[in-house]
């Protein structure tokens, strides 16, 4: 009986890790996807930098003054971190690990939008300059309700948006 309970937990960390794994993979080519589509016509100078550390995969984007990274991490784990020179860095976690689907699926969706309006930004290729925006991420704390915050702003004072 004890044995059959070793095996069925072998069995689902196995199946745990291969969850993982999935969807650590499924992020990055989300990213690398994003990455290309958001640098097609990329006309500023920025400094690209992909490092593959064991399953660790960390993205950064550096221009003179500022930087964006996205680090994901063997763990599941999603880590965004932006910095402008006249700012401090801002780390933050906008996805911990879990093994329910459905939030994993829901999150893919969050990711690919989220990249959307993040690379522009790091490209420096965004209708928004990075110090605007982490005047934002300094009030709010959070890169993406900086971002819904910055929006909101722009719609109510301007117009064209």
């Amino acid at each position: 009986m004890a044995e059959e309970k070793k095996l069925s937990k072998t069995a689902q960390a196995r199946e745990d890790a291969k969850n993982r794994r999935h969807f650590k993979e499924k992020c990055y080519e989300i990213l690398m996807t994003k990455m290309l589509e958001n640098s097609i016509d990329m006309r500023t100078s920025n400094k690209i930098q992909i490092q593959i550390t064991n399953t660790n995969r960390y993205f950064s984007v550096r221009r003179y003054g500022q930087y964006l990274n996205i680090a994901i991490f063997t763990s599941g784990d999603i880590d965004v971190t932006v910095n402008e020179a006249c700012h401090i860095e801002h780390k933050q976690r906008v996805f911990e690990f879990t093994t329910d689907l459905y939030k994993q699926e829901r999150f893919y969706d969050e990711f690919s939008t989220m990249l959307d309006w993040l690379l522009p930004l790091g490209f420096g290729e965004s209708d928004i300059d990075m110090h605007t925006f982490m005047d934002y991420v300094e009030g709010s704390g959070d890169v993406i309700k900086a971002y819904e915050s910055l929006m909101e702003d722009r719609k109510k004072y301007h117009d064209d948006y």
